[in-house]
């Protein structure tokens, strides 16, 4: 007797092909309304969705709904491709974050933003540091030098050229640590 042994690459051909048929079998059956039992005169039951054609003993088998789950209804709208997208407007301030310590030094640190959208033609952003405008200008970054010592709180507004706020940030609060002067001795 002779054993015919079937290399990997068969055996994964083989389940590539088996695997669409048998779940198409399961979805069927799982679909069909009425399922037939019949009981051959050799005594082998076969299931079916289809009616037997022939005079022979049937009995239509009920499904319990155990094995079958509800449509799933789509989470997200599907926009139709002419319908213009919508973003959220905003403006939040990257760096420093909130709570942030400045560390021992001059006093220097960049101020960074993220926009959406993009700023237009007629906008503009205006750094505020403690309630005080201190800088407008179109690029999303500043570099601020010698900032005092103790805490301030910084915030960034989007606004158009005519003056009109259309977005500020949340507030960040920093502590900008730098040392104290030298006393003069006298």
């Amino acid at each position: 007797m002779k054993i015919k042994m079937f290399t990997r690459q068969k055996v994964n051909r083989l389940i590539v092909t088996l695997a669409p048929l048998c779940l198409a079998n399961i979805v069927l059956v799982a679909l069909s309304k009425d399922v037939y039992k019949t009981i051959g005169d050799d005594g082998v039951t076969v299931y079916s969705d289809i009616a037997p054609l022939k005079e022979s003993k049937v009995e239509i088998v009920t499904l319990d709904n155990n094995n079958r789950l509800p449509a799933v209804s789509p989470t997200m709208r599907v926009r139709p491709p002419d319908e213009p997208k919508l973003l959220l407007a905003g403006i939040r301030i990257v760096t420093p974050k909130n709570l942030e310590v400045i560390s021992m030094g001059p006093g220097d640190f960049t101020v960074s933003v993220s926009l959406v959208p993009a700023l237009s033609d007629k906008e503009e952003l205006e750094l505020m540091m403690d309630d005080k405008p201190l800088s407008v200008q179109r690029e999303v970054d500043w570099n601020l030098k010698n900032v005092s010592r103790g805490p301030h709180q910084l915030q960034v507004i989007r606004k158009r050229k005519s003056g009109e706020i259309v977005h500020k940030s949340a507030k960040v609060e920093i502590l900008v640590l730098r040392p104290l002067p030298a006393r003069k001795s006298r």
